[in-house]
């Protein structure tokens, strides 16, 4: 359609922009996980910039490839130039949050949620970013009620079926971890939260073959493009402890600008065990650096 688009009105900074989203998101969402879309994603930026130098869409999307890449400090100036162009972009905002999320800076993270929420308060995006942010460090109990009316509203949402359920088994409620994750949906159109869900259902219920299945091939090389999902694997294996499994994804998420070191450094957390082992205080070290670093 967006290629219709072009041929019919010729070169369009709004469209150039949309192209581009579309091939971050083969990346982002597991789509099509090859960094070539990434170049293409870029290329397109590249001709919203020719057109006009200061588009806030453009220089967005630069800041996602920025972002998908690892880039972090790259990113988090182009995402705030953004803002600064356009202070009411929800979708810099969401991803400002990410950025500051993924990178363990909460504070930051949560004022950028909370924003996008009041600016866009029925986005399942916005509700899922307030908590998740949450509970990896601060009061998701508070947000609870949310979580909940969103998983009525959308029950196929599966990354906050996940996230939610993670957080309940943090707080020792594993029969509510294991309702929760029973409901969730079999959806092949969200190919790594889907698997994720079902990989915590099996470790839950002591079938260890059963979960290990859920990660193939196809979800793995998925999930290696994307800080978050990165993260999300790593933590699965950790829960069953396959450290040099949770470890591998653990680095990887770091490469792609995971730098949580407050949750990574919980005394609750099932990366807890792995302390005392060389290579994962070496990684841990590592984080902590970055996101002593990581500027706000």
């Amino acid at each position: 359609m967006i290629e219709d688009a072009l041929a019919i009105v010729g070169d369009n900074d709004l469209l150039y922009t949309a192209q581009g989203t579309v091939y971050w998101q083969y990346v982002n969402a597991g789509i099509r996980p090859d960094d070539r879309y990434l170049d293409m994603a870029e290329d397109c930026a590249k001709k919203v910039f020719r057109l006009d130098s200061e588009s806030a869409s453009g220089v967005l999307l630069l800041g996602l490839v920025q972002m998908a890449r690892g880039h972090r400090a790259e990113a988090l100036r182009s995402l705030k130039r953004a803002l600064a162009l356009e202070p009411n972009n929800v979708q810099a905002l969401n991803e400002l949050g990410r950025l500051y999320f993924a990178s363990g800076k909460t504070r930051e993270a949560r004022d950028a949620a909370t924003r996008m929420l009041a600016l866009d308060p029925l986005s399942l995006i916005a509700q899922f970013l307030v908590f998740v942010v949450e509970a990896l460090e601060g009061d998701p109990e508070r947000w609870r009620p949310l979580a909940d009316r969103v998983l009525e509203i959308a029950p196929y949402y599966a990354i906050l079926r996940f996230c939610y359920a993670v957080w309940l088994v943090h707080t020792g409620r594993l029969d509510a971890a294991r309702t929760l994750l029973t409901r969730a949906p079999d959806d092949a159109r969200q190919p790594i939260a889907s698997p994720c869900c079902n990989f915590l259902r099996h470790a839950l219920d002591g079938r260890r073959d059963e979960a290990l299945a859920r990660f193939s091939n196809d979800v793995q090389t998925a999930a290696r493009h994307v800080e978050w999902w990165s993260f999300c694997l790593s933590w699965c294996y950790a829960f069953i402890d396959e450290t040099e499994l949770a470890l591998d994804w653990l680095d990887n998420a770091f490469q792609r600008g995971f730098l949580h070191y407050p949750f990574l450094s919980r005394p609750d957390v099932p990366f807890a065990r792995f302390r005392g082992q060389a290579r994962f205080d070496a990684l841990l070290e590592k984080i902590k650096h970055a996101w002593e670093k990581f500027p706000v």
